[in-house]
C-alpha cells in the first residue's frame, strides 16, 4: 500500500488529476482502504480543490518523511496559490496576514522566507 500511495502523490497533476482517479479505481477494495492510500487521496482532493489550509495541516501533520518529501514537489505551486487566494481575501480589505501565521499555515522554515515569498 505505501508504494501505491506514493506513487499517487508523485502523479497529482498528470493528466489534470484523472491519473490518480483511474489508478484509485483499479486497486482492491483492501489496498484502497489502508491509510496509506487514504492519505494520498486526501492531499489528491487538496490539491484539487485548491485547500491550501488541508494540503498544508496534512503535509505538517500527518506525512511520513517520504512522503513529505514527495509532496514538496507541490509546496511552491500550493503556496502560490494560496497567497494569491489570500490576497483577495485580505489585500482588498486593507487587512493584513500576520507573517508568524502565514509560517506556521504554509509550512515556511522561516519568516524570512515568508516575507521573500509575499514580496
Amino acid at each position: 500500500a505505501e508504494m501505491r500511495s506514493l506513487y499517487i502523490l508523485l502523479n497529482l497533476d498528470n493528466d489534470g488529476g484523472l491519473e490518480v482517479t483511474k489508478y484509485a479505481a483499479r486497486m482492491p477494495r483492501a489496498v484502497f482502504d489502508g491509510p496509506e492510500v487514504q492519505f494520498a487521496l486526501q492531499v489528491n482532493i487538496a490539491r484539487r480543490d485548491n485547500d491550501y489550509v488541508r494540503f498544508f495541516r496534512l503535509l505538517r501533520e500527518e506525512a511520513t518523511y517520504l512522503q513529505a518529501c514527495i509532496m514538496f514537489k507541490y509546496v511552491e505551486t500550493t503556496r502560490k496559490a494560496a497567497l494569491k487566494t489570500m490576497q483577495k481575501a485580505y489585500g482588498a480589505s486593507g487587512l493584513g496576514y500576520p507573517v508568524e501565521e502565514l509560517v506556521e499555515l504554509l509550512c515556511f522554515e522561516s519568516e524570512g522566507e515568508a516575507v521573500r515569498c509575499v514580496e
